[in-house]
Parts: C-alpha cells; structure tokens; sequence
C-alpha cells in the first residue's frame, strides 16, 4: 500500500477520535450531572417533598466539602411513599461512584427503584454508617494517624446534603468512559502514525 494512503488512514483518525472524546465527554456529564429531584441538609428534621411522573431508578447522592467531616455519622436519609404510606428501602452501593471538584466532592451512596408518586424525604437523628465504617473507625483510634483525624475539621451543616437524583445505570458511564478514551487514542495514535509513516513504511 502506498504511503500517502497509509498517512491519510491515520490522519483520518483525529477527527474522528475527535468526535467520538466530545461525545463521550458529553455523556460522562450527563452520567455526573443528573437531574436534582430533591435536596435537603445534613440536619435531623429536614424534609422535602418530590413526585415522579414514571417509574425510575433514583440514586441518593452525598454532597460535602473535601478534607472535612460530614455529619453521616450523626444523621440518616428517610424516603416515604405518601401514596402507598409506606418507606422506601434503601439500598447502599458498595461500588461507589465519586465526582470530586476542587472543594467538594459528590459521593453515589443509595440507590432504590421508585414508582410514579410522591415522595417526601426526611432527615432523622441516627447513624448513616456502615458496621464495617464504624469499626473502622474505632480501630483509627488506636492508630497513629488518630492525632492527625483529630486535627480534621467538621463541615458546616450548611455545606452538606443529600441529594435525590435520576439514576443513570452504570454501563451507561462505562460506555461514555469507553468512547473517551477511544476518543483521545484515536487523536494521539492517528498523529503520531501519521507523522511517522514515511520512517515506518517509507
């Protein structure tokens, strides 16, 4: 094959692998940015109200400031179907989507399969976590690095939430993951080829 095809093969590469980062790009934002049903304080008393017009899958998300404690330990999440009078189960996710900014991060903590209703959210005194956080944490202090989670300031309650978003299922980020990274390959791979086809095949 001559070379001027092979170049203008792998040259032909950047703007596809172009399209394909932007829309992969695009979806991961649609996967982080999901639509905000309700949101509510970290603070016992608190509740909001939400209807859904159709069955979905709904995610209960965290929302706090990086580097600070938040009030998972002093506080848990309620979801009541006012029309069938009865709670929601919640149910935790063990593989845990994270979003993190420069100073707070979103953390994918709940999920549950809601029927068209309305809801109502409510914040309850309690503990939100789990039994192997909580020993987790009790063997912290005996370690160490205990002096240093003393040192670790709590959040204002003001700064953190709970969010009840639209849940998107998880190959949905797989495959925005996927056609990103293909993306950019796709840009390098076809440059770099390209410059190099004459040395190569030449």
């Amino acid at each position: 094959m001559d070379v001027l095809y092979i170049k203008v093969l792998f040259f032909s590469c950047i703007p596809l692998g172009i399209c394909l980062l932007i829309i992969g790009i695009r979806r991961l934002r649609k996967f982080f940015n999901t639509k905000i049903l309700a949101e509510t304080r970290m603070l016992a008393g608190e509740t909001v109200s939400f209807e859904l017009e159709k069955p979905e899958r709904i995610a209960v998300w965290i929302k706090a400031p990086l580097r600070k404690l938040n009030y998972l330990d002093r506080v848990k999440i309620t979801v009541y179907n006012q029309d069938k009078q009865e709670y929601v189960k919640l149910c935790y996710k063990f593989f845990q989507v994270r979003f993190n900014g420069f100073s707070e991060g979103r953390v994918k903590r709940y999920f549950f399969w809601a029927e068209a209703g309305n809801y109502k959210v409510e914040i309850v005194e309690g503990s939100s976590l789990l039994f192997i956080e909580k020993l987790m944490g009790n063997l912290l202090k005996f370690s160490p690095l205990f002096f240093l989670f003393l040192s670790i300031k709590r959040a204002d309650v003001n700064n953190c939430f709970f969010q009840v978003r639209e849940n998107k299922a998880p190959f949905y980020g797989f495959f925005s993951i996927l056609m990103t990274v293909l993306g950019a390959a796709g840009i390098i791979v076809g440059f770099i080829l390209g410059i190099l086809a004459d040395l190569i095949w030449g």
